[in-house]
């Protein structure tokens, strides 16, 4: 909504003072960590990343999917069509290490009717199976601000004045409205509302 530009972590770190930038998919969560000694940086690092997250440009823009999930791709006119995409290419590399063939074979075996025997990046001889429809209906299920926990550290929570105690709490309400909101949306979205 706030944030139109097409890759907006790669613009920040273009013009961020961040420590830290980066996110990471785990089988049974996914971190969006962000770190600046810069406290009005963080503040622009947190409003993209909550606005990135929870308003992504993946409901506007199917091509997104597209590029980031899977596509057909054709080196020549007369080649052969092959699967390209972001997120396809990362797990054949994953899946081509015997150390993470391994782990996952053990995950699959331990926990196989669990989250943490499925592979969070997908299968890739399974990810050209994966819709746009499906893809969405993921994000808006699970990626959501009710399901979500955000964490604030740092030593500059406790160098602030009434004013700064104010302006912090004002956004921790704001966030859980936030929260509330798309609860409330989410559950008349299950209802048939």
């Amino acid at each position: 909504r706030v944030i139109s530009a097409e890759g907006p972590f790669v613009e920040l770190v273009k013009g961020s003072l961040n420590t830290f930038l980066n996110a990471m998919t785990y089988p049974d969560k996914t971190c969006y960590p962000v770190a600046s000694c810069n406290d009005q940086d963080f503040q622009n690092l947190m409003h993209v990343y909550l606005d990135a997250v929870f308003y992504p440009n993946i409901y506007q823009k199917e091509e997104i999917f597209r590029q980031e999930g899977w596509n057909y791709h054709l080196e020549q006119k007369e080649g052969p069509l092959t699967y390209n995409g972001v997120v396809y290419n990362e797990m054949k590399g994953a899946f081509s290490s015997p150390d993470e063939v391994l782990e996952r074979e053990i995950m699959n075996h331990l926990f196989p009717d669990t989250t943490y025997g499925c592979e969070s990046g997908g299968d890739p001889k399974n990810i050209p199976d994966l819709t746009y429809e499906n893809f969405l209906n993921f994000h808006r299920t699970y990626y959501h601000p009710s399901n979500s926990y955000i964490y604030l550290y740092g030593i500059w929570i406790w160098k602030r004045n009434w004013h700064s105690w104010m302006s912090i709490i004002c956004r921790i309400l704001i966030i859980w409205m936030w929260i509330l909101l798309f609860r409330n949306r989410k559950h008349s979205e299950h209802a048939g509302m």
